[in-house]
Formats: structure tokens, C-alpha cells, sequence
């Protein structure tokens, strides 16, 4: 059976987003993950699976006006105890000027400038049944 082009793009993107994941030692870390609907959330959505890291999916607020949505954020960002944030360089400036001060230290990674290449450093992490995947 062959895989759409699509399908085989998010799985390699998703194992770069793994082995960037891997090499932050973010394996078992939770990780913020404030995308738009889209092919990006999906890749880095997987990417945290496949680097068994805890993805903890956000809506990106838009801008202070968006009181509710903002708030929504930094709660799901103190509350889940995120240690990275995945995102993409068009959102970085904006969700970053909006929940740095917010939510305290953590690590920001734009998933769109992993090098090419990295898919190759993933590696299969050790889960189980128990292992926690994501949290809504």
C-alpha cells in the first residue's frame, strides 16, 4: 500500500521533532504544545510521541484581547508543568511575548528550523502501558 506524500512528510517531521526532543533530554518532560489546528500541531504532536515526551496541546492566544484564551494557556502551561514549548517561527514572537512573563522558564523550540537530517538520531524510547502520552 503506498502512503501519501502528506502522510510520509508528518512522519518524517514528527521523527525530527523526536530526535530534537531526544537531544534536549525532553523524554518524559512535558511539552507545550500552542499550535493552530494544522499538519504542524499533528507533526509535533507525533514528535512527542515518538520521543516519548507528554504533550500538553494549547491554543496559541492570539493577543491580550483574548483574555479567556490567554488565561486558558498560562493555566495549561503552569498547571501541567511544561518544561519545553513547541511551536513554529511565525507564532514563537507573539505566544512568547504573551506567556513568557506568565509562566516562568521554559525551553522554546520552533519545530520548522530542526535541521534536516535529525530524523536519523531518533530512537525508539522505552514506554509502556503506563507511560503517560499527553495530557488534555
Amino acid at each position: 500500500m503506498k502512503r501519501s506524500p502528506d502522510l510520509q512528510r508528518i512522519r518524517c517531521r514528527s521523527r525530527a521533532i523526536a530526535g530534537q526532543l531526544q537531544a534536549l533530554g525532553a523524554s518524559g518532560e512535558r511539552a507545550l504544545l500552542p499550535y493552530p489546528p494544522g499538519l504542524d500541531y499533528l507533526a509535533a504532536f507525533f514528535g512527542c510521541l515518538y520521543a516519548g515526551a507528554i504533550a500538553v496541546p494549547a491554543y496559541p492566544p492570539r493577543n491580550q484581547r483574548h483574555a479567556a484564551r490567554l488565561q486558558t494557556a498560562v493555566s495549561v502551561a503552569t498547571d501541567s508543568q511544561a518544561a519545553i514549548a513547541l511551536t513554529t517561527t511565525a507564532i514563537l514572537p507573539q505566544v512568547q511575548s504573551l506567556l513568557a512573563d506568565k509562566i516562568g522558564a521554559i525551553h522554546w523550540v520552533t519545530t520548522d528550523t530542526i535541521p534536516p537530517g535529525i530524523e536519523d538520531t531518533w530512537q525508539k524510547p522505552s514506554i509502556h502501558a503506563e507511560t503517560l502520552a499527553f495530557l488534555l
